[in-house]
């Protein structure tokens, strides 16, 4: 496979209509081990699974994420406010308004509207997937997830 794509293994918790509860190890991706002393621990997230794919609880899987999709998401949650912070600060202080503070307040807030108006769009690009282990050449979820 490509190094395109973002693996994490994953065990399913339960499978109900179409969406799968998996739990994936704590810790980073490099470690998979449980950090700050075991203060977080293993994460349950509801995962939709495309097409007629069965799981059984118990089974082992892969979540894979394209990492374009990430990078996009991610500049239109946090770089499209960051924009219009800037822009309004800018363009209240070129219009000569005593506090260009409040511009960037403006713009901000407006920018972040816009995102959760379009959040359907990050969720479309982020494309979170379940698939069997065996996508990936080398990934052993049962290791990594122990």
């Amino acid at each position: 496979m490509s190094d395109r794509w973002l693996y994490r293994p994953g065990r399913v918790l339960r499978s109900v209509s179409g969406q799968v509860t998996v739990a994936t190890p704590a810790g980073c991706g490099a470690c998979a081990q449980p950090c700050l002393g075991g203060l977080l621990q293993r994460d349950a997230a509801p995962i939709g699974v495309a097409g007629e794919l069965a799981y059984e609880p118990g089974s082992a899987v892969a979540l894979t994420l394209h990492k374009s999709g990430l990078t996009k998401a991610c500049c239109l949650v946090f770089g499209l406010p960051m924009l219009g912070l800037l822009g309004g600060a800018i363009i209240a202080d070129a219009l000569g308004v005593a506090l260009p503070q409040g511009g960037a307040a403006i713009g901000a807030a407006l920018a972040t509207v816009v995102v959760i108006a379009r959040r359907d769009l990050a969720h479309s690009w982020i494309n979170l997937k379940v698939t069997s282990p065996s996508t990936r050449a080398g990934l052993a979820c049962e290791e990594d997830y122990e």
